[in-house]
């Protein structure tokens, strides 16, 4: 159960940041989009797919400050992390 109560609370951090973010308070977001990815890696393999979300809102941080090859490393890593998954199936076909 603890790497389940991990994971949780990386996405409880990482949706925190979320809202740092949006208020532009990029230093605070910065700081809990690492501390979400950290609990995250730890609790599920560093390519799981439920990894992608939080490695994209980070990307885009970075963007918006100015880091554009990090965040291209990283949006990388996300590319890499889908293409690996399952084709999902249509309900029509």
């Amino acid at each position: 159960m603890r790497k389940k109560q991990s994971f949780s609370a990386g996405l409880v951090l990482n949706d925190l940041a979320l809202l740092h973010f949006a208020q532009g308070r990029y230093i605070e977001a910065e700081a809990l989009y690492r501390r979400a990815l950290a609990i995250m890696e730890a609790s599920l393999r560093p390519e799981h797919r439920k990894m992608a979300s939080a490695l994209e809102n980070y990307a885009r941080l970075l963007r918006v400050t100015g880091r554009d090859e990090m965040a291209s490393l990283i949006e990388g890593r996300v590319k890499a992390i889908r293409a690996d998954q399952p084709k999902k199936k249509s309900l029509l076909g």
